[in-house]
């Protein structure tokens, strides 16, 4: 546990989807309490807004699991973080 694996796995998925499939950006979501999703995310150069914060459809808002967490990358980030 916390060998880092987590990180490196999307990390590939990352260059995948910036070098082959060309996406512009990509996002992704966790509930609040999973820190460690979060510092994964963190890890990747990802960037939480808290504006963009959201309550999961269909969880109810007193559900512990209804708060999510979003977090952006660009490619243009990724390539700058990628080049140094």
């Amino acid at each position: 546990m916390g060998e880092g694996i987590a990180v490196e796995a999307a990390d590939a998925w990352l260059s995948f989807g910036f070098e082959m499939i060309e996406f512009r950006e990509i996002v992704s979501f966790t509930v609040v309490q999973n820190h460690r999703s979060r510092r994964v995310m963190e890890k990747l150069g990802m960037i939480h807004n808290s504006a963009e914060d959201f309550d999961f459809p269909g969880v109810n808002t007193d559900d512990p699991l209804c708060r999510h967490v979003l977090y952006r990358l660009s490619a243009d980030r990724f390539r700058e973080q990628a080049n140094g």
